[in-house]
C-alpha cells in the first residue's frame, strides 16, 4: 500500500485523485489524477457512474432466501426489482394454454387441436380466420374463411382425370376418366358393351342396351351375326334396320326372342315384325333367326341373305336380366 508520508506535495501531486473541475455538484463529474488522466469513475453528490465494466475483485457472497435483484433500466439507471421466489428456484416450469404446452424440460410445444372447442360448419363465419405463415414476407399472419374461400375458387385449378370430354369418375378414391364414355356439347358417347339400367327398388331386374351391326355377304345361310349369353339374360328385342349398299332396298323392323335360360335343350321362340320397307322388299330375301350355340352357352343370332349383294345389318339390341 503506498503512503504519502514524508512525500512533498510536488513530488506526489499526480497520484491523487480529483474532480476534472470545480467542486461537487449534482451533476456528475469526471474523477481524474493529478496530471489529468480520466478514470472511469464519474461522481455527483447524488449518483455514482462508472463508464466501463464494474467489477468485483471477489465474488459477493451467494443469498438463499433473497428476492431483490439489481437490474438495469432503460437509461441505464441501476433498479431493484423485487420478484416471486420461484424466479431463483430451480425446477421451475410454465403452464401453457391449450393448445400451447410447456414440458419440464421448459420446451414449447402445440398440442392436438382437439384440446380446443371446435368450430363447426354450422357456426364457421367468413371472418374467421386461420393462423398462416406468409413466405414471401417471412412473417406469420392470418387469413378469413372469406380470403382463403376466394383463393380455392380463382387460384386453384384441379387436374381433371382422363383426357379431354371424357367423364370423370371416383376411381378407389382417385379422380380418373373414362375412355368409353365421354362428352361434348353436342353428344353423350358410350363405347361399352352395354349401357345398365338398373331396378332401383331391390335390383333384381336390369335392362341392357347395346348396338350391334354386321355387314352379311349375298348367298349367306344361317351367318351368325352376334351372340348373347343363355343363362344371363332372359330375352331380347332387336330393333333393326338393313339396307343394301345403295339403300335402293331397305326395312326396319323388329327381332324379339324369348328362351328357357334354364333349361338349354329348348329351342329359344322368335318373330321378325317388319315395320316400314324401301324399295323391292326384302322379307323373304333377308332372314333372321336364333339358336342355341353349339356349346350351349349362348343364343346366336343368324342371317341368311339371298337378296343377290350384301346386306348391312346395324341395330340396338335391349336385353333383360333378372338378377336372382
Amino acid at each position: 500500500m503506498g503512503t504519502l508520508a514524508g512525500t512533498k506535495v510536488k513530488e506526489a501531486y499526480t497520484s491523487l485523485l480529483k474532480l476534472d473541475e470545480g467542486v461537487i455538484t449534482t451533476s456528475t463529474k469526471v474523477v481524474e489524477d493529478g496530471a489529468g488522466n480520466d478514470s472511469a469513475l464519474k461522481i455527483s453528490s447524488t449518483i455514482v457512474e462508472v463508464d466501463g465494466t464494474l467489477k468485483f475483485g471477489t465474488a459477493p457472497t451467494a443469498g438463499s432466501s433473497e428476492t431483490s435483484a439489481l437490474l438495469l433500466d432503460s437509461n441505464n439507471n441501476v433498479v431493484k426489482r423485487t420478484l416471486n421466489s420461484g424466479a431463483f428456484s430451480t425446477g421451475e416450469s410454465n403452464t401453457g394454454t391449450a393448445p400451447i404446452a410447456v414440458s419440464g424440460s421448459n420446451v414449447i410445444s402445440l398440442n392436438a387441436p382437439t384440446t380446443l372447442l371446435q368450430l363447426t360448419e354450422s357456426d364457421v363465419a367468413i371472418e374467421d380466420s386461420f393462423f398462416i405463415y406468409d413466405a414471401s414476407a417471412t412473417a406469420h399472419k392470418y387469413i378469413t374463411i372469406q380470403d382463403l374461400k376466394d383463393y380455392v375458387t380463382t387460384g386453384v385449378t384441379a387436374a381433371a382425370g382422363g383426357s379431354n370430354t371424357q367423364i370423370q369418375f371416383n376411381n378407389s378414391g382417385s379422380l380418373s376418366g373414362s375412355s368409353i364414355f365421354t362428352f361434348s356439347t353436342s353428344i353423350l358417347f358410350y363405347a361399352g358393351t352395354d349401357f345398365v339400367i338398373r331396378e332401383g327398388s331391390d335390383g333384381k331386374t336390369s335392362t341392357y342396351r347395346r348396338s350391334e351391326g354386321e355387314n352379311v355377304a349375298n348367298g349367306a345361310t344361317n351367318s351368325i351375326m352376334f351372340s348373347i349369353p343363355i343363362t344371363t339374360f332372359k330375352g331380347m328385342m332387336v330393333d333393326y334396320v338393313v339396307n343394301v349398299g345403295n339403300e335402293t332396298r331397305k326395312r326396319m323392323g323388329t327381332f324379339s326372342v324369348i328362351w328357357n335360360s334354364q333349361n338349354t335343350a329348348t329351342a329359344p321362340i322368335f318373330s321378325d315384325s317388319v315395320a316400314v320397307q324401301l324399295g323391292d322388299t326384302t322379307t323373304g330375301d333377308f332372314i333372321l333367326s336364333a339358336a342355341i350355340s353349339s356349346d350351349n352357352s349362348s343364343i346366336d343370332v343368324r342371317a341368311s341373305n339371298g337378296v343377290g349383294e350384301t346386306m348391312y345389318f346395324r341395330s340396338s339390341v335391349k336385353l333383360i336380366s333378372n338378377n336372382e
